[in-house]
């Protein structure tokens, strides 16, 4: 039996934990619905989710991010004493009912899943934009193109993002810290790019956040660093003769504060 078919079976079998401040129920309710439980969706929607707007969902045919909101969902819990996580289950003829940790750890026969372990589980990840592989900027690119995979790939382990690939060679980075796209290759930063957005993407926050967020003790590796970079920004067609300008400038400006200052 699968954890979608677990989950489907009801109570003692598997519930789903949401986690609060996330994209969790909307997602779940999302895949539901996506699965062939509209009437589910639409019910759990109306009385579980915003009250202001019951009405006009209750005359929706789907769900929709723009208007989705959860604070009623939580108050609810919060008002049935359901603290921390929240733990929603599927019972026929019932719909979905919630409970907290303490409702299921301790029954053997129970299994929690996340929503990821459901999405999974019905293979529904390329619905949610999961269909995709961590990999980084050595493995994708060419050995001839060493040096700059290096530099990217340094600062993206640093930085914590994360090169992901999707099927048909289509990037996006992961914000490991916050679990979030920043990709923003198109009107939403969950939009897939290829390789060279992402490399445009990464290199140009490196260079945003060593020239304007960075502490700089030692002056004689920063202008090594900024030295290597404009020479990567040239070979590969990164920067524009204006940037290279900027930067230049820039590097002569902290020169000039770091002898003052020492």
């Amino acid at each position: 039996m699968t954890d979608y078919e677990m989950f489907l079976c009801g109570c003692y079998y598997a519930v789903v934990k949401i986690k609060k401040y996330t994209d969790d129920l909307y997602n779940f309710l999302v895949l539901m619905e996506n699965l062939g439980f509209q009437d589910y969706v639409k019910s759990f929607e109306r009385n579980c989710c915003d009250v202001r707007s019951r009405e006009e969902k209750a005359k929706r045919e789907y769900i929709r991010e723009e208007d989705f909101c959860d604070d009623y969902f939580y108050h609810l819990a919060k008002i049935n004493d359901i603290s921390g996580m929240i733990y929603i289950e599927f019972q026929w003829g019932k719909g979905f009912t919630f409970g907290s940790f303490e409702d299921y750890y301790n029954k053997n026969e129970v299994k929690m899943l996340s929503v990821e372990d459901l999405i999974k589980a019905t293979n529904k990840e390329e619905l949610f934009n999961m269909d995709y592989e961590e990999t980084n900027f050595f493995k994708e690119l060419d050995e001839k193109d060493k040096e700059l995979a290096l530099v990217l790939l340094d600062f993206c382990e640093w930085y914590e993002w994360q090169l992901v690939k999707y099927p048909k060679d289509l990037y996006n980075i992961l914000d490991i810290q916050t679990e979030e796209f920043v990709g923003y290759f198109g009107n939403t930063p969950e939009e897939k790019g290829t390789l060279r957005q992402c490399i445009e993407r990464v290199f140009h926050r490196m260079i945003d956040f060593y020239t304007d967020e960075e502490e700089h003790e030692d002056i004689e590796y920063v202008e090594k660093k900024v030295n290597e970079y404009i020479k990567i920004g040239k070979e590969y067609n990164l920067l524009s003769e204006q940037e290279i300008k900027w930067i230049i400038e820039w590097l002569e400006r902290e020169k000039i504060l770091f002898k003052e200052e020492n």
